[in-house]
């Protein structure tokens, strides 16, 4: 059984750890503020508060968010189903990078292992930073969890729905390739947009 975790800051054992100060909302509905540390490979969150230390497995949170001071920005995480067949294991903790109707999440790649996997998958040798370098990219439709890189033309368009016609004719006139993250994370901005502004009745 998976269970609260209580640690002390004086046990040495998170020292080297990057800590941001945010805020938890977890599935209780209930709300906590304290220094954050997530570790995004075994799906854990860990809050420290007065000299304390408490771990909790993602599935009891449903939003995480705090101010990254490296990159001047805040950033919002969340909790979603989501199997892992390379270790056969929930790694359910997803960054937010897009919000709207269909949700565009990352996860950040941390063992040396996963990244050189990855640069030996890339034919061009390098790694990009949508395409699944530093880290992979998904889609989340209020159901599942997609890979985003196994959103091939046909399946965007099941994705796209009722919209897919106004979608294609935007991909055209901008020249946008749906074959790299980069440009279906911009398709999936366009069709969020629209979708929003059928909603309104604007448009």
């Amino acid at each position: 059984l998976l269970c609260t975790l209580w640690l002390t800051s004086q046990a040495g054992l998170t020292k080297d750890l990057d800590w941001f100060e945010g805020k938890v909302l977890f599935t209780n509905q209930t709300e906590e503020s304290g220094d954050i540390h997530l570790d995004m490979e075994l799906g854990l969150l860990l809050i420290k508060q007065s000299g304390s230390i408490r771990t909790f497995p993602a599935f009891k949170v449903k939003q995480i968010e705090f101010f990254d001071k490296r990159f001047g920005k805040s950033r919002s995480f969340i909790s979603l189903p989501y199997k892992s067949s390379r270790f056969n294991q929930s790694a359910n903790l997803f960054e937010v990078v897009l919000q709207g109707q269909l949700i565009i999440l990352r996860k950040e790649q941390s063992t040396f292992a996963m990244k050189m996997e990855t640069l030996m998958g890339n034919r061009n040798g390098y790694l990009d930073p949508y395409n699944d370098g530093h880290y992979v990219y998904y889609l989340y439709d209020g159901n599942k969890v997609t890979r985003l890189r196994q959103l091939n033309k046909k399946r965007m368009a099941a994705v796209l729905g009722k919209y897919v016609v106004e979608v294609n004719n935007y991909i055209k006139s901008r020249n946008i390739s749906v074959n790299d993250n980069y440009g279906r994370i911009k398709v999936v901005a366009y069709y969020n947009a629209l979708w929003q502004c059928k909603q309104d009745g604007d448009c």
